[in-house]
């Protein structure tokens, strides 16, 4: 769970303006192939809440809520790929 909390305190920072640059789709890509299926599918999960909770949010506009889904779906686009990877490499396909 490492490996998620400093990815996740890492983009918090560069909101904040701390750093200048989000890690490269590459090197985002090289954190979640670390990470173990089970801590990869608590993400995933943690990702379909994310979007869940912010269509239910009834203070944000149509355009706050599509632009939140949208940041959110870019991880989730990045993690899903590599969490099946890992799901068939441990059932043995």
């Amino acid at each position: 769970m490492v490996l998620i909390i400093d990815f996740l305190n890492q983009i918090s920072q560069f909101e904040v303006g701390n750093i200048d640059k989000l890690p490269t789709k590459k090197e985002i890509k090289s954190i979640f192939s670390k990470m173990d299926f089970k801590e990869i599918d608590n993400f995933l999960t943690s990702c379909d809440n994310q979007i869940s909770q912010v269509q239910q949010n009834q203070f944000l506009s149509k355009s706050d809520k599509y632009a939140i889904c949208q940041n959110v779906m870019v991880f989730y686009k990045l993690a899903k790929p590599i969490a099946t990877k890992k799901l068939k490499n441990s059932l043995n396909f």
